[in-house]
């Protein structure tokens, strides 16, 4: 009898144990946002100079991470002009510890356009702010009047006008 009794607390303990982890699994997976924004705007500046300016026309907050989406994001020169601007379907930004420290990631039909109509285009692309560069680790392609590069692995300053691309696939001449 004492035998059952016991068997049958350990099996009511796994249970509860169990559980407990379930339930935290599946508030992992559903993660609640902290706020959600519309018509979010974002603009770093650094000592009086913007830097670039974010906008989406949605931001849901998830403290650390904010998923953005319809993104464009303007990149200015140290004269505060703009050098350049991105728009994405989608994204994240990170929000580091430290200031100017906010990472970005843009996703779907990435398109970034100089003043100077250098077109860059990719299905995903990274900022990092630290670096200030942007990262293209998937295959982009790169248009400059009428002569288009096709690679993979591309890194570059916001304007484009130090641009690495460590896998080229072509180089056509559009007519």
């Amino acid at each position: 009898m004492m035998r059952g009794i016991i068997l049958i607390l350990v099996a009511c303990f796994t249970l509860t144990i169990s559980c407990k982890s379930d339930q935290d699994a599946v508030s992992k997976l559903k993660r609640v946002p902290k706020e959600v924004v519309y018509n979010f705007d974002l603009v770093e500046v650094n000592e009086g100079v913007r830097i670039w300016r974010l906008n989406a026309s949605r931001a849901v907050n998830y403290n650390d991470t904010v998923h953005i989406y319809d993104v464009k994001l303007w990149f200015y020169n140290e004269n505060g002009k703009e050098d350049a601007y991105l728009t994405a379907d989608s994204g994240f930004v990170f929000f580091g510890a430290r200031k100017n420290e906010n990472n970005l990631i843009a996703m779907g039909s990435v398109k970034v356009t100089t003043h100077d109509t250098i077109n860059l285009m990719t299905q995903l692309l990274m900022w990092d702010d630290s670096k200030k560069k942007i990262i293209a680790p998937e295959e982009v392609t790169i248009k400059k009047g009428n002569r288009v590069l096709h690679g993979r692995n591309f890194i570059s300053n916001p304007d484009l006008t130090e641009m690495k691309l460590y896998e080229v696939f072509g180089e056509t001449q559009e007519r």
